[in-house]
């Protein structure tokens, strides 16, 4: 090889070399945010209260609610993946004080919707018991059916033509027709119509804060307890009661930075 062509490739080489340090130097510039999404549940225009509590649905029944307890992935930000450290899945309990989830090395900068799926994924779901959120140990898991329950709700109604007055939503299946994952797209609209956004700054958390609403369950008096009071596997009444999902969750309140 001659001389000028060894220049020359020691020229392409040292031009190449600092193009892509520069390249990973913008990269690990970036301004980098931070996001918490934190979870409440709301009844009859006031906090959920389980078990001392008596509501009533949009049919004028009366009831009570002793467990509420769902599972929640793929978070997104305008329909980009953000991930947790914390694993894959939320499994949020109505049961527990605070019910959260964090994200870091998310670009700052303003985003207009977040979004996530109620549910677990068929590949989980056909794995049997797992860990973490998807432990057995935390009551969602289906022993007697291949999968997991996406929404448990439980208690009693007066109305119920169970015995003991039971309530029970073991509400799931992932499998063709009874498919139940459901995607929610949370665009940031206030009561009034007007829109806002959810701005991340770099190194500082947003906390976003978003609300279960139990009344749209019973979506506006189409389900009634006194005709299904009970159901605890895939099919037909779970299709009918899952229409609700995308309907349950708003956003209450977003903390600025």
């Amino acid at each position: 090889m001659s001389k000028k062509k060894n220049i020359a490739l020691i020229y392409f080489l040292t031009v190449f070399l600092i193009s892509i340090g520069i390249f990973y130097n913008t990269i690990a510039q970036k301004p980098l945010g931070k996001l918490k999404l934190s979870f409440i549940h709301t009844v009859n225009s006031k906090p959920l209260s389980l078990i001392d509590s008596v509501y009533k649905n949009d049919s004028n029944e009366s009831y009570k609610i002793s467990k509420l307890k769902y599972y929640l992935f793929d978070f997104k930000l305008n329909d980009q993946p953000i991930y947790s450290q914390h694993g894959k899945y939320l499994l949020v309990n109505a049961d527990k004080k605070e019910n959260e989830i964090e994200f870091e090395h998310i670009n700052a900068g303003a985003y207009s919707t977040v979004s996530f799926k109620i549910g677990v994924d068929s590949i989980d779901n056909c794995s049997g018991a797992q860990s973490g959120a998807l432990d057995p140990i935390n009551d969602m898991f289906w022993t007697w059916n291949s999968g997991y329950v996406f929404l448990k709700l439980e208690g009693t109604s007066p109305n119920s033509n169970a015995d003991l007055n039971r309530l029970e939503y073991h509400l799931g299946g992932y499998k063709g027709d009874n498919a139940l994952s459901t995607k929610i797209d949370l665009r940031c609209i206030d009561e009034y119509g007007k829109s806002f956004l959810i701005r991340l700054d770099s190194n500082k958390e947003t906390e976003v804060v978003v609300a279960f609403n139990l009344d749209n369950f019973w979506q506006r008096g189409t389900v009634s307890i006194k005709e299904n009071s009970i159901c605890v596997s895939p099919g037909k009444i779970a299709k009918k009661l899952g229409t609700c999902f995308s309907t349950l969750f708003s956003i209450k309140s977003i903390s600025k930075p």
